[in-house]
Formats: structure tokens, C-alpha cells, sequence
């Protein structure tokens, strides 16, 4: 599909809505959905940038909830992903140690991460620091699997939008306060203790989460020490509209291996702060005006010793600060919810690795999009406009249409967009030893097709289904240059298809079933030939028991099966076998709305092999637990 077809795209706009049933999609989708979905998963922002209801987004998304992120003990948000079938994530070691997400087959620098509407992927490398990000203050994740350039621009594999805990919304006059401390010791001296607090004083609402994460290094060369902050504030300065203010600061060092092979080791410090003020405000019945500014500011320095001697012989440091803000028009009358909006951000990247030390990335896009009702169907037309300083302009048309029925059962989607990827200022600007610079990279470009349902047809059973085809050209790619130096050039196309499927039964006698699967079939569209280091197969496997009063257990397992190629077999991992983790919490004590919980992570409790590379090994069997009290 080249172009939409704009007599098509006029139906859609302006024909008269068909009544297909006495009771609107999202009613009915409420009633059955609500047995699998809390209230939080049924509610989307990200497709859109706008809330919206889960049967009006076409596009293959997956929500993961606070109590869901409590539920599996995790540290980071790198815990969490590990788990989201149809991301596969590269892991290196325990807590805070270096991972890497791929989204149906696509690179690390495709994957684009947002908290509080900050992109948080670095110019430099467009990577994010994933293992840094903890988990207290996130109140969901929501995920979209493909490319979301009509809304986000750049991120042509998908987007994972991290959205925080809010205040209290109660409107109590006298001052509130709620929180929960928590705190948990495991194997090598690994520690988490945070602390949260939210309430209200004269009618400004807050909500504050500290925390510090360590470890000795539950693998040789992987230690862990940081400390973390994050502060929300909210007024309502007058009727309708919202004053926000949030600051977030995360420091620390970490490991980053040992090396005997090689003859050296090394270790990082990093710190990142990142801050946004916004207002949204009602303009007429119907419409509402968002207007935000953003910063953030991180830094990396790497140091390398010799193995033998622990002699430092190198070091190199990265310092990236960026501004910004956007703004944006939501206008919800009759079946229309139309979205108009500007995005505009400033970078500077300084860096060791730069002949000048530094380079500098600024963007401004413009993007609209409408989500439109018809019964049982909704047509979410979008495009988007980006410029960049350093790889000229893209356009990002996208459209997608869901259809409710078979007896208000299952929802069936499907979605096709352009989106793409804007090369790394490390690629276009980077000048370590050996490499050299290519300032005349072109966007990594892509057209996908993507299908699913999702059905409770089957009493009890929750099943969802997706397929997806992604056109990818213009790949960027290792070249080698003549006298042994290395460059990045656009080269070849790829195709990247597969098939997700998921399950998840109601809970009987308690205790409930999940199973998750997926295959990315990667391949050169030129040659056929089946693209290495792709991660090929994952599978995800799952029980949990939970009763009404204060038990919850969780069994989870993971598999992972990647494609690599037979020059690198030396050093190829170990990844045959279902990693078992074993998640358990006991209230133990409850009265005057507090509570007591102890809880105990078991994780890889049969000391099974999941490594990408031999020298990046994953922790064997090991255990931590803790107690967590709230009020």
C-alpha cells in the first residue's frame, strides 16, 4: 500500500454514522472486557496521545499495570519487559546491569522510551538506559508493538510510554498523606528500599518516591549502586484545568564486566535528570488545550582497567542535555476525537568519542490524528510531519480501524503506517578509533501491516492474536572501508513478519493460567536469507494463585531462542531452556488502613542458562525477600 486513497478517506470523515446496537462499543467492551482487564488497561493514551478506550485502538498494544509490576518483584524496568510477549530483551546480568529491548525483530535504537512525554533515548547511541529506570513511581506501562511515528515520530520498531503515579484526587480540604515504605535483601548484598508519599495540602496535590537499589554483582564484574527521586505536583488554578510540574533525578554506578579474554575490565557512573511543566486547560465545551515544556540532562563515564594489573588505560564520557515542548488542541464532539499538535526539541551532545567533541540534533514536527466512531467500528486516521536538523524531513501517514462484534466478544483490529528511524549522532558524527563518520545517513524507512482480534468468545478464556508484516529499507549497516576502517552506510532492505499469541484464563478455584508466544521471521528481502541475532522464538508460560484475602503467587516462565550467525559461535550463549521465577506475597497484618506484606522472589529457581554471549552470563539461582508496609 503506497497511498491512501483520499475518496476512501472522505468516507471515513464524513459519511453518517451507522447504528449497528442500542449500546456504544466501549459499553459493551466495559462489561465483557473488565473480567480480564483492570480499568487502567482498558484506558490508552499512547496510540493517540489522547485517552481513549481499548476497543477504538487498532494498534497492537500491551498495558502493564502497577500491581502487575509489584506482583513479579521488579527493579527496573528492564524486570518488566522481560515478561511482554513480543519484546524480546537482550540481558546481561541481575539488577541495574546493561539490557538491550528489541519489538518484533527491530534494533534497540528503533525502540523509542517516553515517561511524562520526555523521550528518554540518548542522541548519541538512540539508545535508552532501561536498567536505570526503577519501578516505584510507574502507575502503567503501555507498549505499542510497531512503529508509532503518526503520533511520536521516530521509532520505526515501537514505543514504550511509562506513565507515573498521580496524586490523590480526593479534594479533601484538611491535609492527606498516604504512602508505603518497603524494603528487601537478597544474595551478593543486593538491597531495595523505597519509600512513597502522596497527599494533599490546600488544594495542591503531591505524590514523592525516593528509592536506593545495590548489589555486589549477582555475575563476576556486575555491581549496582544507585539512588533515585521523583516528585509530582498538581494544582487546579482554575475549573477544568491542570497545573503539573515533575522532576526526576536517578545516579549511580554500575559494572560493566569482566573481561579475562580479552585483558580488561570495566565499570560506569551515570546520572540523569529530567523535568517537565505543563497545563491543560478546557477552551470550549469539547475542546482542551495541553501545553508542555521538558528537559533532560544525562551523562555516562565509562573507565577500562587492565585485567591483570587494574590499571586504568582509557575512559570515555558522554553528556547529553536536550529542551523542548509541545503543544496540542484534543476536540471530542459527536463520533470525532481530533487531535492537532507541534512537537519542537533542542539537543547537544557532548562526547569523548566526537573529533569535536560534541554535535547537535534539533527537530520540530507537526501531527494530527481522529479517532471516529461508527457502532461497532472506529477509523483512526493520523499523520504526522517531522524535520530534523541532521536527516532532513519524513512524513508518517497511518491509518487503522477496529470492528467490535461476534455477539460483543472480540475486538478485530488492523493498521497500516509509514514510519521511520533518524540515524544516532554516533553514526553520523561518532569518531572512535577505526571509525569513521557518515553525515550523509538517510531515516531507516518502514511500511506495516499489521492484524489481530482479541476474543472471550470461549467462557473463562481471554485469547488474542496478532500478525504483522514490516517493510523495512534504506537499513543501516556495517561497511567496511578500504586499509581495515569501519563506517555506517544505508544498505539493503528487510522484511520483518511473524505471528503473537496470547492466553489467559479466569481464575477457577483462585488460580489462573497465561501463555504467550511469538516468531519474527527476519529476513534480507532481497536474498531471502534468514537475518542473525534476531531473536527468533519467545515463549512465556505462567500460574498464579490469589485469593480474596492476602495470598498472591506467581510461577512465571521465560524462553528465549535467538538466530545467530556461525562466525560467533566462540562466544555464543546459552539459551535453551525456560528460565522459572517464583514470586510470592503474604499480607500479615491489616487495620486503620495499613498493611503489613512480606514477600519473597525466587528467581531462575532450576539455575538455568539464558545468555546472548558466553562472557555476559545470567545470575544463577538466587533469592531475595522483604516486607512492605503501606498506610
Amino acid at each position: 500500500m503506497k497511498k491512501f486513497s483520499p475518496v476512501l478517506l472522505s468516507l471515513f470523515l464524513f459519511f453518517p454514522p451507522v447504528a449497528f446496537g442500542k449500546q456504544t462499543p466501549a459499553e459493551r467492551e466495559w462489561k465483557i472486557l473488565q473480567m480480564f482487564y483492570s480499568p487502567t488497561q482498558l484506558n490508552i493514551r499512547t496510540t493517540s496521545r489522547t485517552p481513549k478506550m481499548l476497543s477504538e485502538v487498532a494498534e497492537n498494544v500491551t498495558v502493564v499495570t502497577a500491581e502487575e509490576i509489584k506482583a513479579i518483584g521488579a527493579h527496573t524496568l528492564v524486570d518488566v519487559l522481560n515478561y511482554v510477549t513480543g519484546v524480546q530483551m537482550s540481558l546481561s546480568g541481575g539488577p541495574g546491569t546493561y539490557a538491550t529491548p528489541s519489538i518484533q525483530g527491530s534494533e534497540e535504537r528503533h525502540v523509542r522510551l517516553l515517561m511524562d512525554g520526555i523521550t528518554m533515548n540518548t542522541m548519541g547511541g538512540l539508545n535508552a538506559y532501561w536498567q536505570y529506570i526503577p519501578v516505584q513511581h510507574i502507575e502503567k506501562i503501555e507498549i505499542i508493538k510497531g512503529p508509532a511515528s503518526s503520533a511520536w515520530g521516530s521509532s520505526l520498531g515501537g514505543t514504550v510510554n511509562v506513565i507515573t503515579k498521580e496524586p490523590p484526587q480526593d479534594q479533601e480540604k484538611s491535609p492527606t498523606l498516604h504512602g508505603m515504605v518497603s524494603t528487601s535483601y537478597g544474595e551478593a548484598d543486593s538491597g531495595d528500599f523505597r519509600g512513597e508519599f502522596s497527599g494533599q495540602v490546600e488544594g495542591m496535590g503531591y505524590y514523592l518516591s525516593v528509592g536506593k537499589m545495590k548489589t555486589d554483582g549477582l555475575t563476576t564484574g556486575m555491581e549496582f549502586d544507585s539512588d533515585n527521586v521523583y516528585a509530582k505536583l498538581q494544582w487546579n488554578p482554575w475549573k477544568g484545568a491542570l497545573f503539573q510540574y515533575t522532576m526526576g533525578y536517578n545516579e549511580g554506578a554500575q559494572g560493566a564486566g569482566d573481561y579475562p579474554s580479552y585483558g580488561y575490565t570495566s565499570d560506569m557512573d551515570f546520572d540523569i535528570f529530567y523535568s517537565t511543566v505543563s497545563l491543560d486547560t478546557p477552551l470550549w465545551e469539547g475542546a482542551d488545550f495541553q501545553l508542555s515544556l521538558r528537559t533532560l540532562q544525562q551523562g555516562v563515564n565509562q573507565f577500562y582497567y587492565l585485567y591483570n594489573t587494574g590499571t586504568r588505560f582509557s575512559s570515555l564520557f558522554t553528556k547529553e542535555s536536550s529542551h523542548g515542548g509541545s503543544g496540542q488542541v484534543t476536540w471530542k464532539k459527536g463520533r470525532h476525537s481530533l487531535v492537532l499538535g507541534a512537537d519542537i526539541d533542542s539537543g547537544d551532545l557532548k562526547s569523548s568519542s566526537f573529533t569535536n567533541l560534541g554535535a547537535e540534533l534539533d527537530t520540530w514536527a507537526a501531527f494530527a490524528n481522529d479517532t471516529i466512531r461508527w457502532g461497532d467500528f472506529t477509523i483512526t486516521p493520523g499523520i504526522r510531519y517531522d524535520h530534523t536538523s541532521t536527516s532532513g524531513s519524513f512524513l508518517s501517514p497511518g491509518i487503522g480501524i477496529t470492528w467490535m462484534g461476534f455477539g460483543d466478544t472480540t475486538i478485530l483490529r488492523a493498521t497500516v503506517g509509514r514510519g521511520f528511524s533518524i540515524p544516532s549522532l554516533n553514526f553520523t558524527n561518532g569518531t572512535t578509533s577505526g571509525f569513521q563518520a557518515n553525515s550523509n545517513l538517510k531515516m531507516e524507512k518502514v511500511w506495516s501491516y499489521q492484524v489481530g482480534l482479541e476474543t472471550t468468545w470461549l467462557e473463562k478464556l481471554w485469547v488474542k492474536v496478532g500478525l504483522f508484516r514490516h517493510e523495512v529499507r534504506d537499513l543501516i549497516s556495517l561497511d567496511r572501508l578500504p586499509g581495515g576502517g569501519r563506517t555506517m552506510i544505508n544498505k539493503g532492505r528487510a522484511r520483518r513478519q511473524g505471528v503473537e499469541v496470547e492466553a489467559r484464563t479466569l481464575p477457577i478455584f483462585n488460580t489462573s493460567l497465561y501463555a504467550g508466544f511469538s516468531l519474527v521471521d527476519a529476513r534480507d528481502s532481497e536474498t531471502s536469507k534468514i537475518l542473525d541475532e534476531i531473536a527468533r522464538y519467545t515463549g512465556d508460560v505462567g500460574i498464579q494463585y490469589k485469593d480474596k484475602d492476602s495470598l498472591r503467587i506467581d510461577l512465571k516462565g521465560h524462553f528465549i531462542w535467538w538466530k545467530m550467525p556461525q562466525s560467533l559461535s566462540a562466544i555464543k550463549g546459552k539459551y535453551d531452556d525456560f528460565v522459572w521465577d517464583l514470586f510470592a506475597s503474604k499480607r500479615v497484618w491489616s487495620g486503620g488502613g495499613r498493611d503489613l506484606e512480606v514477600f519473597l522472589n525466587w528467581r531462575n529457581i532450576f539455575n538455568s542458562s539464558q545468555n546472548l554471549y558466553n562472557f555476559l552470563p545470567n545470575p544463577g539461582t538466587w533469592a531475595e525477600g522483604g516486607l512492605r508496609a503501606t498506610f
